[in-house]
């Protein structure tokens, strides 16, 4: 649950973050020097073995289409079982990225601290559902450094996407289930 969650939360705040080209700078620079690749590749060691033992497929995760993650996961991890493994580098680079992110206002511990709450609250859930992030997220976001009103306009547009394919996918593409009466509506 912690690499989705990190990887939702750059992802979600990519346009804010990519507009501090001083904070893009700061971690590029940091990956190629020898702690910064060591630290990658710790990383992906680490990931590979979570990925590995702790990857858990919900029963309830492909049984219900109409939410985002069913999606995600039939057409990301479900198609190859290696499949999972082969974002390993994408999620350490994501973890530096926002460990980066933060470190830029935030003290150490203050980090640590974090990073143990999300754990705390994020594991234990067994299903990969976006509204456990919510608040976890919201925190990282108000915790990272001021951004440039470029930022903002992109993280609008951002959301604005998201919410119009959402919205339309609600209105315009209703499914049947089998054995149920009604229609169904894809949502969050």
């Amino acid at each position: 649950q912690i690499f989705y969650f990190i990887s939702f939360s750059i992802g979600f705040s990519a346009g804010p973050l990519l507009c501090q080209w001083r904070l893009v700078r700061k971690t590029g620079i940091f990956l190629f020097k020898p702690r910064g690749i060591l630290i990658f590749l710790l990383l992906c060691i680490a990931g590979s073995f979570l990925v590995h033992y702790f990857t858990y497929e919900h029963p309830y995760l492909l049984a219900d289409n109409r939410h985002y993650p069913f999606y995600i996961w039939k057409n990301i991890f479900k198609p190859h079982p290696f499949n999972k493994y082969l974002l390993v580098p994408m999620y350490s680079l994501c973890t530096i990225f926002f460990v980066t992110a933060l470190g830029d206002n935030q003290s150490k511990l203050w980090i640590v601290l974090f990073l143990s709450s999300c754990l705390l609250s994020l594991v234990p859930q067994a299903l990969l559902e976006f509204r456990y992030y919510i608040i976890p997220y919201l925190l990282f976001r108000i915790h990272i450094s001021p951004i440039p009103m470029s930022g903002s306009i992109l993280e609008f547009l951002h959301y604005t996407i998201v919410n119009i394919i959402t919205i339309w996918l609600f209105i315009e593409r209703p499914f049947h289930w089998e054995g149920h009466n009604g229609l169904q509506r894809f949502m969050w």
